[in-house]
């Protein structure tokens, strides 16, 4: 499991165009943010994600609660980071999961990286201007939509 933002500063990069255009690329310098949380399988590649407008325990709460609740029939050993919400003496952990920490400073180890790099890397973000933050949010929801990991809200 792992958290991303992803919000309205938009981030420059190569484009193709005609050889007799020239890339016009607007810059958007807005700072309003949103929040994906993903959990994905490693053996099945099965993802589960929400959005959230938050990252804090409150976030990470509602995710464990919902992704808990869709695989209510199996026993789950989450791999996640040290974060401090992951941490939190509030944390409300369902009896179906079980987490198990990554080693500090190992973001390799976790699958859902790759998930991160993917959406920003292959132009799914980039060079791209969102109006509002809903936006945003429809435009993470439909690329997770696409990747195979939705299932929340």
């Amino acid at each position: 499991e792992d958290e991303a933002r992803f919000g309205r500063i938009n981030n420059l990069t190569r484009c193709w165009v005609p050889k007799t255009e020239r890339a016009e690329i607007e810059r958007q310098l807005i700072r309003e943010y949103t929040y994906a949380y993903t959990a994905v399988c490693p053996q099945t590649g099965e993802a589960y994600s929400i959005i959230s407008p938050f990252n804090n325990t409150s976030a990470m709460n509602t995710f464990l609660h919902e992704f808990s609740s869709h695989f209510k029939h199996n026993r789950i050993i989450l791999t996640l980071d040290g974060a401090g919400w992951h941490k939190s003496k509030d944390l409300k952990l369902p009896n179906n999961i079980r987490l198990l920490f990554l080693p500090p400073y190992s973001p390799q180890l976790n699958p859902v990286e790759n998930i991160w790099d993917y959406m920003r890397e292959q132009k799914q973000f980039n060079n791209h201007i969102f109006k509002s933050i809903d936006h945003v949010e429809e435009h993470l929801q439909q690329k997770l939509w696409q990747w195979g990991g939705g299932g929340g809200t």
